[in-house]
């Protein structure tokens, strides 16, 4: 059985060709524009709503309606009626076939530039109608077809534009305001709108214009979906009205009609730019969501008084999100000239114990963007580690501690008198060569395992003084003429943060001992809001790699560093020596 749908919808095509011409003609009254200014735009409508298949059994239901309505309503003889019969199918053919093309992907109308091109292509569509049917009509006195085509194409235009802006406000999405007063908002809107259009129209005043800004307004604030239907009424309304004489279109005489379809044509262009611009902000808003969601963060746009504009929460933490609003804090410094804008990251926790890591960023002079992570799971892992960590270095401390003690309490006491005796030995006059050798071997394998041992027990290291530790091994290592300098020097109150700045600081400054020949060394020991950072500088001689290989010392440094998920770099600086930078995070504190 073949599908019915199609002939149904011809059938629909041609009743509503036939009762809005008939309409149109009673709404019109003296105003005469174009008979079926009104009827012809039901063709092209219906088929954009309908699916594709069907755009042809609607377009021929549209031609039958045309043809009884001429015949019946107009008046129009079969011979005579052919030339407005093709030219109302061509106008059709032409808005369906641009207007598709034109929408495509999008399907309905979101950029005022597509809104301008929908009205382009229904007055192109008209004028070509128009043309068809005043060249094929004999009827028409040659001097008066400029005129006729004239009113043709403004009063098919009108009808095309609302009856199109029409259909295709039904694709838009639904964009009325989420708030409880919604609708008495839109009750007073319209209200708005009917007064100041009977006050224009029934004192005919000249504020019939100010309905084209209110009806824009209107299409800005509630979307399509509620201004094409009211700029529609407003249209019918207005041709109505001046076609029973109101209004102040009627002093214009014979001028009235184009006066009355340029009104028509503002308001409906009115409701199809501003229902552009709604559903193009609908769409942006709705794109930033998708990127939100899909982000592991929660967003909060805050002014700089900390009061919340709007946020948005990735699902699973909609939760979280209003009670970390709040935690917005206070607002940021104001940017350098020539820098970027600065960004504040802290933690904050929630009541349940969920821990959440704070970005704050400066979006313009009145708003800032704040974005929570949840960092719960890593600070968890993190401490987790940690404690592994300090468990195994407090054993290796421990050991340390241990080989110390030996060695200061056997090696180092029995070197050392037997340094004492060579000394009094010599002292005695009994000197040899042999006796001046041992003095000397026992002498640096004193100052060796006194090395040693400061190597194993890095002196003020345990209470967090990296950086005096630091400045008290480069002044035992570096040429006296070198300046030491210590920049910042932040207490690291990890031990084991502590301790490993120190090993690879010591290294450090080694290397610049041994190969860099500096006359300044500068250390800077800091903290940030996720761990400490080590830095040293020195104007030397800069790096010399061979073959592009680091040295055993370099590779110490760096393992040392990513043991403790940290990030370690070594360069040459630009006015001169070498740069060594150490960031270690300690996020389980």
């Amino acid at each position: 059985m073949p599908n019915s749908k199609p002939l149904g919808a011809a059938i629909v095509a041609g009743v509503a060709f036939y009762a809005l011409a008939y309409l149109a003609q009673f709404w019109s009254g003296d105003l005469k524009p174009s008979p079926l200014w009104l009827a012809t735009a039901s063709t092209p409508a219906l088929a954009l709503l309908a699916p594709r298949t069907w755009r042809w059994f609607i377009v021929a239901g549209g031609v039958i309606g045309d043809i009884l309505a001429s015949l019946i309503l107009v008046d129009e003889t079969l011979r005579s009626m052919l030339g407005p019969v093709a030219g109302n199918t061509a106008e059709a053919i032409v808005v369906i076939v641009l207007v598709e093309r034109l929408l495509t992907k999008t399907r309905s109308v979101r950029r005022t530039r597509e809104s301008l091109l929908i009205l382009a292509v229904v007055v192109l569509a008209s004028s070509v109608g128009g043309l068809i049917a005043i060249i094929s009509t004999e009827s028409v006195i040659i001097g008066e077809r400029f005129e006729s085509w004239w009113r043709w194409t403004l009063g098919d235009s009108v009808g095309e534009l609302h009856l199109v802006s029409l259909a295709l406000s039904l694709r838009a999405p639904n964009l009325l305001p989420e708030h409880r007063f919604k609708e008495a908002e839109i009750v007073a809107s319209l209200v708005t709108l009917v007064a100041l259009g009977v006050a224009s129209f029934a004192l005919d005043s000249p504020l019939t214009y100010l309905v084209v800004p209110t009806v824009l307004w209107f299409a800005i604030r509630f979307g399509p979906r509620m201004a094409a239907p009211v700029a529609f009424l407003t249209a019918i309304l207005t041709t109505t009205a001046s076609g029973q004489g109101l209004g102040p279109f009627v002093d214009f005489g014979s001028d009235a009609v184009f006066q009355v379809q340029a009104f028509n044509i503002a308001v409906g262009m009115s409701a199809l730019v501003g229902g552009a611009h709604s559903v193009r902000a609908w769409n942006d808003q709705q794109r930033l969501r998708a990127v939100i969601s899909s982000l592991p963060d929660i967003a909060v746009i805050a002014n700089t008084d900390g009061e919340i504009v709007n946020r948005w929460a990735p699902s699973g933490q909609d939760r979280w999100a209003a009670e970390l609003a709040g935690a917005i804090g206070g607002s940021l410094p104001s940017p350098i000239d020539g820098q970027p804008d600065p960004v504040e990251v802290t933690v904050v926790s929630t009541n349940d114990g969920e821990v959440f890591e704070r970005r704050v960023a400066r979006v313009d002079d009145e708003r800032e963007l704040v974005l929570f992570r949840d960092v719960t799971v890593e600070r968890k892992a993190l401490r987790e580690l940690g404690l592994k960590r300090e468990a195994v270095e407090d054993l290796r401390l421990a050991e340390q501690l241990r080989l110390g003690r030996t060695l200061h309490d056997s090696p180092v006491q029995l070197l050392s008198a037997a340094l004492l005796q060579l000394e009094a030995e010599s002292r005695s006059g009994d000197e040899s060569v042999r006796v001046e050798k041992a003095k000397q071997q026992v002498g640096q394998a004193v100052a060796e395992l006194r090395q040693l041992l400061s190597d194993l027990i890095p002196p003020a290291v345990e209470d967090g003084l990296v950086a005096a530790s630091l400045q008290h091994v480069a002044r035992q290592l570096l040429d006296p003429g070198v300046v030491v300098e210590v920049n910042k020097h932040d207490d690291v109150d990890d031990v084991q943060a502590a301790r490993t700045l120190f090993q690879v600081g010591r290294e450090a400054v080694a290397n610049a001992a041994l190969h860099a020949q500096p006359t300044r060394v500068e250390i800077a020991v800091a903290r940030s809001y996720d761990g400490f950072a080590l830095r040293i500088l020195d104007d030397g001689v800069g790096l010399v790699s061979e073959n592009g290989r680091s040295g055993v010392g370099v590779e110490l440094m760096r393992e040392r560093v990513e043991s403790m998920d940290g990030t370690f770099t070594i360069e040459n600086r630009d006015t001169g020596g070498v740069e060594v930078t150490a960031k270690i995070k300690c996020l389980y504190h």
